[in-house]
């Protein structure tokens, strides 16, 4: 019987086989006779649906670049059954699944894949609905020149990568600076530092798929050399400069290559070194050479009685140290045995020096020189009696006395 009524026969007989029922069903069995019917058994026939496949499978992104972490699958439309599931695969045989179910999340493949999906249940396996992610090679730069070696206060450096076609590259540069930059190549003044430097570059595809960061480290060294500061000179005075530095090779302006360089003139004195590498520097160093004060006060001298001398050391606007004290260009000195000195110095502190002896004032000495005899008789010989002396002594007293006496 098919039913608990025990109303629809369905058969009799042992391993009776009839058609399938198209729902689930119990069946029930009993021994019937004459004299009377058993209890009847049952046993249930549970009856599957058939799934109907997917209609249409996607992702939620139909491109990506290679490398990228995760896409998300997803089927619409079909029936699936109470005992089915949907089952991914990523090849077309269809042989080792990935997951299963609606919205499964898998790891992003490095190539073009499609991915298919059907129901697969107790009943029945559908056919199968696809979808493709196109999968976008990532661009691998690589540095095809440039150098690792750079010197400070160098020339301009280029520096050239390869890529794919139509990409852009993105640089960047640490410790140094961009110049110019042509897509694929850039130049890069390293500066004067000796420092580390980094050359960074990433490549975007057309497709905007972003390469890793490429780099480079360059180092940037040179030599170094140094003059000091500015020399002064007095004219008469030399020189020696005395470069300092880090160096292997040097030339000075003059083309020599001495260890030191020598002057005495004004001149800018430059020079130019190398290291090992063939990296190169510069200094230079003015030397200025200023003319020397010339300063004379004259011979020895003797002053007597009210007479005055004018001592004059020259040179105007320098500076006046006099053995008297005074800081003036001129002084003024007065009888009496002493010794005078100048020391003259000038803007660039150039000096000179001279002294003039005045002697003590000898009365018969500094007259032994004027006339003893006057003729007044008007024949104009001797007539007058001019004694220049008489003006060193003010309130001299003169006696003219006559042949007799």
């Amino acid at each position: 019987y098919s039913d608990t009524a025990l109303t629809q026969i369905v058969g009799t007989g042992n391993n009776l086989s009839i058609p399938a029922p198209a729902v689930s069903t119990s069946y029930f069995v009993r021994f019937e006779a004459e004299c009377d019917s058993s209890d009847a058994i049952g046993s249930s026939l549970f009856v599957n649906d058939l799934s109907v496949g997917p209609a249409s499978a996607e992702t939620d992104i139909d491109s990506i670049c290679a490398g990228e972490s995760s896409i998300t699958l997803s089927y619409s439309g079909g029936i699936l059954a109470a005992n089915a599931e949907a089952v991914w695969y990523d090849d077309p045989s269809l042989v080792t699944p990935i997951g299963s179910g609606n919205n499964l999340v898998v790891s992003a493949r490095s190539s073009t894949t499609s991915y298919f999906v059907r129901f697969e249940g107790d009943c029945n396996i559908t056919d199968t609905a696809a979808t493709t992610v196109i999968v976008f090679e990532r661009p691998q730069p690589q540095f095809t020149s440039g150098p690792d070696l750079a010197c400070v206060n160098g020339p301009y450096y280029t520096y050239v990568v390869s890529g794919v076609e139509n990409s852009i590259f993105n640089w960047s540069v640490t410790n140094g600076t961009i110049i110019s930059n042509n897509n694929d190549s850039i130049s890069v003044d390293w500066g004067s530092a000796i420092t580390s430097g980094l050359v960074s570059v990433s490549e975007t595809s057309e497709k905007g798929c972003i390469s890793d960061t490429l780099e480079l480290e360059v180092s940037v060294s040179g030599p170094s050399v140094d003059l000091g500061e500015e020399r002064i000179l007095c004219f008469g005075e030399t020189v020696t400069i005395i470069p300092e530095g880090n160096f292997t090779v040097h030339m000075w302006h003059d083309g020599s290559t001495g260890p030191t360089y020598t002057t005495d003139t004004t001149e800018l004195v430059k020079i130019q070194v190398f290291n090992e590498s063939g990296c190169t520097a510069f200094d230079s160093v003015l030397v200025t050479s200023h003319p020397t004060p010339q300063v004379d006060l004259g011979n020895d001298t003797t002053l007597c009685g009210e007479m005055r001398l004018t001592l004059d050391a020259g040179n105007p606007g320098s500076n006046y140290e006099w053995s008297t004290g005074e800081t003036t260009q001129e002084i003024e000195v007065v009888q009496g045995e002493q010794l005078i000195w100048v020391i003259v110095s000038n803007y660039a502190q150039c000096t000179d020096s001279d002294s003039i002896r005045i002697r003590a004032c000898s009365p018969r000495d500094f007259f032994a020189n004027i006339a003893n005899t006057i003729t007044p008789n008007g024949d104009g010989v001797n007539d007058t009696w001019q004694i220049d002396e008489v003006a060193a002594f003010s309130e001299i007293e003169i006696e003219i006395f006559d042949r007799w006496g």
